[in-house]
């Protein structure tokens, strides 16, 4: 038997788990025509699906259905490779960033393999026109601002990339790129990874032990949020296992471990039978943080999905941790109710969650050092420490070309200390009493939006009715 045929096995026996390629939603920049994302997933779980909660994911089923429409394709006996161009043109605004913002982006989508290895890469470049003459970038990450003063034009631009190359090692997918991680049940509030986060260099392997699937990620964090700054040639590195046990066809049951180290490097976390929270033990107290989640998902196929998951970052004793009073107390909670039905060819349904996170959850003892954060923004909960959210979203699309939504959320964010990812949590032992959401007040944003995908064109809005009024359209294309 030849290596690839055994690859070819492996895909057919993970095939009920690994469904091709489920994407991470994009909510800034890096638009796509791609429905293959996390709701239409966690929708098709509702439906009866294979339950789990890692993303992205992928796997060599994709190689039955491969791109038909791309500008360049090649295929050989044991090789394929498809170049589409794709780029777009938006146009919002937002109150927040004090800006209406006309951006342009254009660039190449890849996807091939060649023998066991498979590998995509989107990777594209924006100018943009600002109405504030002090930009700020409105996806978070790098933007550069060039002025007459300094060259003879001036112009805002940046460039944007994520992208995997994967390996098949038979009894394992080796997988290295640049995205962000999704770990958990839920879709708007996950704790431990949230695809909210900043994407950032990673490294995963995951494999399948009867109903055990067990994934261990590396990632090369970034401690600043300007990604340029001389300062972040400090280590922060990342580790993080996930045990996944899918006890029966409805039920899934998960343990999560996060290590953040500061200045140093651990490799030995990255295998995947290290007990983190025990081999945190090993490591100076200082230069490293630490977290245990869990989280589960059950589901009535055809109706509905409930889930919840619960964060652990720290805490003096079991009977602290239900007074709930002091610092050290350091946890978050999730959960959420996703119902499902299909009308023929109409998939609809409402997702409604709710997080608690407490003060100081994500922080460490000094800034800029440990904690759970990537380019100054959480990799779990959105809102960051010492904060509460409610979200309720109902949707509907129609053969995976038309999608409408309308999204509330109501949200509280604390303003004292403990409410930043760069407080400095008091030291261990502390007795300092917490106060939760101190000085938060309740805001509200109405979201109603649509897409529409034509074959190689697409076309979005989307609307913000409330506290944070702003508004996003784009026209994109893919070829």
């Amino acid at each position: 038997m030849t290596y690839f045929k055994s690859i070819a096995i492996f895909a057919s026996i993970a095939a009920p788990l690994w469904a091709q390629e489920i994407m991470l939603e994009r909510p800034f920049t890096l638009r796509t025509l791609n429905d293959h994302t996390v709701l239409s997933n966690l929708h098709d779980q509702g439906t009866g699906g294979d339950l789990t909660g890692i993303f992205p994911r992928r796997d060599s089923l994709w190689r039955k259905d491969l791109p038909q429409n791309a500008m360049l394709t090649w295929k050989g006996s044991d090789a394929f490779l498809a170049i589409s161009l794709e780029g777009g043109f938006s146009y919002l605004g937002s109150r927040s960033l004090n800006d209406t913002i006309q951006s342009m982006d254009g660039g190449l989508l890849i996807r091939g393999y060649k023998d066991s290895v498979e590998f995509w890469l989107d990777a594209r470049i924006n100018n943009e026109t600002h109405s504030n003459r002090n930009p700020t970038s409105w996806d978070r990450e790098f933007l550069e601002v060039q002025t007459k003063d300094v060259s003879n034009v001036s112009y805002t631009s940046y460039a944007r990339y994520r992208g995997h190359l994967a390996a098949h090692l038979g009894w394992a997918r080796l997988d290295f790129g640049r995205d962000a991680v999704q770990w958990g049940p839920g879709y708007f509030e996950n704790l431990t990874f949230n695809q909210n986060a900043i994407p950032f260099p990673q490294m995963s392997l995951v494999t399948e032990i009867g109903p055990l699937t067990v994934i261990t990620l590396y990632g090369d964090l970034l401690p600043y949020d300007f990604s340029m700054d001389a300062r972040n040639t400090r280590q922060r590195n990342l580790y993080a296992h996930r045990y996944e046990l899918h006890a029966t066809k409805n039920l899934t049951i998960a343990v999560n471990e996060q290590t953040i180290i500061d200045s140093v490097n651990a490799p030995i976390n990255f295998i995947p039978i290290v007990p983190l929270f025990m081999q945190k033990g090993q490591m100076s107290e200082d230069n490293n943080n630490g977290a245990l989640s869990t989280d589960f998902c059950y589901r009535l196929p055809g109706w509905f999905r409930v889930y919840s998951e619960f964060y652990l970052d720290d805490l003096q004793s079991p009977n602290k941790l239900i007074e709930n009073k002091d610092v050290q107390e350091k946890w978050a909670y999730m959960g959420g109710l996703h119902l499902v039905h299909n009308f023929g060819a109409i998939e609809s349904g409402l997702i409604s969650e709710y997080s608690r996170v407490e003060p100081w959850v994500y922080t460490h003892f000094v800034p800029y050092t440990s904690q759970v954060a990537h380019n100054g923004q959480p990799l779990g909960a959105p809102l960051g420490p010492n904060s509460q959210a409610i979200d309720v979203m109902a949707y509907g699309r129609y053969h995976d070309k038309a999608s409408g939504f309308l999204k509330a959320r109501w949200w509280w964010k604390g303003t004292d200390l403990g409410s930043n990812l760069e407080d400095p949590c008091p030291t261990a032992n502390s007795t300092t009493p917490k106060k939760f959401l101190a000085g938060a007040k309740m805001k509200f944003t109405l979201t109603p939006s649509l897409i529409y995908n034509f074959r190689y064109v697409g076309f979005e809005a989307d609307l913000n009715i409330g506290n944070n009024p702003g508004f996003f359209t784009r026209a994109g294309f893919q070829w």
